[in-house]
C-alpha cells in the first residue's frame, strides 16, 4: 500500500477507527486521528496504542485497511 492511501484515511472527515492489517497477519486499531501519525516523507508511519505504545511500520508491509461501521475495505 502507499503512504498517500494510509495519508488518505487520516485526513477524512469525520475521521471513521480504522484496523490495519499488515502482511505477517498482524492488526492494529486506530480509533482517533491523534494515533496515527503519517510524515510528509518516506515509506513508513507510527500508530500509537492506548497506553502510549508505539509501532514503526513500513506502508509495503500494510495488506488492508479496513474502516469501521462497515465501510469498503481498501487492499493494498
Amino acid at each position: 500500500m502507499k503512504l498517500s492511501d494510509i495519508r488518505a484515511h487520516l485526513h477524512k472527515a469525520p475521521f471513521r477507527p480504522l484496523t490495519v492489517r499488515l502482511t505477517s497477519g498482524r492488526t492494529h486499531v486506530v480509533e482517533h486521528p491523534d494515533y496515527l501519525l503519517v510524515p510528509p516523507v518516506g515509506d513508513s508511519f507510527l500508530i500509537v496504542g492506548k497506553t502510549g505504545d508505539f509501532h514503526h511500520i513500513d506502508a509495503d508491509q500494510v495488506e488492508e485497511i479496513e474502516v469501521a461501521k462497515g465501510a469498503r475495505k481498501v487492499k493494498g
